[in-house]
């Protein structure tokens, strides 16, 4: 922008600025924020007021302080033209004027949405109240018949309580003869009782005094079985004396059979070892004699198959001998 354009905006705002303070009658501005609160936050106090609008009796009085909302507007009024004009003095712009133009763009199109849906809820509303009232109509058709149902339930429960009165009456007159009964049969056992329990007397101290004729009896008997094991037990001990002695003279000759056992045992290994080597002599010999037998026949087996061979086959000495000629010459 030009200075003098700036010069002359500058010169406007603060007029609109004087202007407003003495609408504003002087006081100074509260508003410190520099955007409006959002749309949900401005309208959910008057959609909440639409939708319960017959149950809220103030909402009259209400209506008639639009003062305190005309006092808002022009407090933020104030506040926007002098950030406004703050920043054409200082940066010769109007960008906090056109994003704050764009914001009022933005919330103008939310409030719009947010009126048609109100109306939208207000037709939806209306609906649900007739639906409502229907429901309410059966509801009150049902709650007659149940009515009618607890007056008869309320007879009902005169005449059971008529019946349980007069129940529980003969109930106890029939408990009280029962008891009657009960306490003389009681009676009648108490005196059979007291009988038994004399005669559990009488018995128990003839139990007794047997039970102190048994007792004198078991300790003399006590005492001879005491005697009885004294005997005893001097005579385990001089018999265990007696005993051990003949298990020590018995133990002495244990070992010098023991004793003479060793040495009959090594008498007998060196004899064993001697009949041993005895008889392992006598195998050898006896084997090469084997032996030599062996070889002898064979040998006399083998002279006698050659000899027969030789005689079959007429060989050396077995020849045939060569026949001579028989007679002379012939005479003529």
């Amino acid at each position: 922008m030009k200075p003098f354009e700036i010069i002359l905006t500058t010169t406007a705002l603060k007029e609109a600025l004087d202007q407003i303070a003495i609408a504003n009658r002087g006081r100074h501005t509260q508003c410190t924020g520099l955007t409006k609160a959002s749309i949900q936050n401005r309208f959910k106090d008057k959609v909440h007021e639409s939708v319960y609008q017959e149950l809220d009796p103030f909402r009259v009085a209400e209506e008639t302080l639009s003062d305190i909302k005309l006092q808002k507007d022009i407090n933020f009024l104030e506040v926007v033209l002098r950030k406004a004009a703050y920043e054409l003095y200082i940066s010769k712009t109007w960008s906090y004027l056109e994003g704050l133009l764009r914001v009022e763009e933005e919330n103008l199109k939310q409030e719009k949405e947010m009126i048609c849906k109100h109306r939208r809820n207000a037709i939806t509303f209306e609906g649900c109240k007739k639906k409502m009232g229907k429901k309410f109509t059966k509801f009150d058709v049902k709650l007659r018949l149940v009515d009618e149902v607890l007056a008869d339930v309320k007879n009902d429960l005169k005449n059971i309580a008529q019946i349980n009165e007069m129940e529980v009456s003969l109930v106890q007159k029939w408990e009280q003869t029962r008891f009657d009964q009960a306490q003389l049969l009681h009676d009648k056992d108490e005196k059979e009782l007291c009988k038994q329990q004399k005669l559990f007397v009488h018995k128990i101290e003839s139990e007794q005094r047997l039970i102190h004729d048994i007792e004198a009896y078991n300790n003399i008997q006590i005492k001879d079985y005491e005697d009885q094991i004294d005997f005893w037990e001097r005579k385990y001990t001089l018999e265990l004396a007696e005993l051990n002695k003949k298990i020590k003279n018995l133990s002495s000759a244990i070992f010098e059979v023991c004793k003479k056992h060793e040495r009959h045992q090594d008498i007998w290994t060196k004899r064993q070892e001697y009949i041993d080597e005895y008889k392992e002599r006598k195998e050898r010999e006896r084997r090469e004699y084997e032996i030599e037998q062996n070889r002898i026949n064979s040998a006399i087996k083998i002279q006698a198959w050659w000899r027969g061979v030789m005689v079959r086959r007429h060989l050396g000495p077995y020849r045939r001998k060569k026949k001579g000629k028989k007679g002379g010459k012939k005479g003529k």
